[in-house]
């Protein structure tokens, strides 16, 4: 859900918002998830909400990318002009209209994902 959401804002605001948002997930990336893991295991204590939070930040990057893509090829569509000709906000036009359509590859990758 996060990184759905921070790949939407990114591929929708373009420019300097995307760039930053994606620079710092690339950060993220260059950390193997294991290390990662047992860093934050280290500094905050084995438990189940640090387990999850841990997970979470590992696996942000991946679905905002696949996020980001997908809202950069739905950004350019005919409805997303005539929504903002009708003067749609930006927050409606992600809701209405971006999201619905990036959940789907999101949904394939994370039950790909999920055996993982």
């Amino acid at each position: 859900m996060a990184g759905g959401f921070t790949g939407i804002v990114a591929g929708y605001k373009g420019g300097l918002v995307d760039a930053t948002i994606m620079r710092v997930l690339d950060v993220l990336m260059a950390f193997p998830a294991l290390v990662l893991a047992i860093v934050v295991a280290t500094y905050l204590g084995p438990s189940l909400p640090n387990l999850v939070g841990t997970l979470t930040i590992v696996t942000v990057p991946m679905y905002a990318r696949i996020a980001r893509a997908t809202t950069l090829k739905q950004r350019e569509n005919v409805y997303i002009s005539a929504a903002r000709v009708a003067g749609q906000r930006d927050l409606a036009i992600l809701l209405r209209h971006i999201a619905p359509n990036a959940a789907a590859p999101l949904l394939t990758a994370s039950l790909l994902r999920s055996g993982w």
